[in-house]
């Protein structure tokens, strides 16, 4: 990765982003990144319906902290997963 190369290896810059109107005043801003852990439910069926896949939700379990979403846990008597959405997975929307 590119910022192994930086004077502050593997670190980010938080950068704040300015809205102006017409006449130059800040009407609205912001900070990002925004780099925040989160946590996402989904049926374990309903995820194999969508992938088109059919494995128990041990398998699924197991796979999504291969992927980096764990720990992965398993509710409702293995019928709903729970996943931890890193912000290094800007792909998981």
């Amino acid at each position: 990765m590119f910022s192994e190369y930086c004077a502050q290896p593997f670190t980010v810059v938080p950068v704040t982003v300015q809205y102006e109107d017409a006449s130059g005043a800040i009407v609205d801003s912001y900070v990002t990144p925004k780099l925040f852990v989160r946590r996402e439910q989904a049926k374990v069926d309903f995820c194999n319906s969508m992938i088109g896949i059919n494995i128990t939700a041990a398998e699924m379990q197991s796979l999504c902290n291969k992927i980096q979403l764990g720990p992965a846990t398993l509710l409702e008597n293995d019928t709903v997963l729970e996943v931890t959405v890193p912000p290094t997975r800007s792909d998981i929307l």
